[in-house]
């Protein structure tokens, strides 16, 4: 006997088609109390699966040791992208900053970090 359909809000989302997306994610619960449930729900799951194990190793504290580097490196580079970029002055030609060129350097910066991106 074939087991009755699964209801598309009581899908997981790896188990979500392409095409299903849209519609389940709205009709996720995006509210303050919804998400703080998400994250505990994400926070339970992952301790209870790494960390509270009878035979512990070292692979659920370095993958969470992993994940703030990598967020924390985000956040800084984030931050000194707007905070001026990077510290070298393009070359100007006559030694010299010619008037009304103040906004150039910031131009060539942003085309050298689009450049970068792609």
């Amino acid at each position: 006997m074939a087991q009755p359909p699964v209801l598309l809000k009581d899908t997981k989302l790896m188990d979500v088609k392409l095409g299903q997306l849209g519609s389940w994610l709205a009709m996720r619960d995006f509210t303050p109390g919804g998400i703080m449930g998400a994250v505990q729900r994400g926070y339970n799951r992952y301790y209870n699966k790494y960390i509270n194990v009878r035979k512990g190793g070292i692979g659920g504290l370095s993958m969470l040791l992993a994940g703030y580097v990598v967020l924390s490196y985000m956040w800084s580079y984030s931050h000194s992208m707007t905070a001026g970029g990077s510290t070298t002055e393009a070359p100007s030609e006559g030694g010299g900053a010619a008037p009304g060129t103040a906004g150039l350097t910031e131009d060539i910066r942003t085309i050298d970090i689009k450049s970068v991106l792609l």
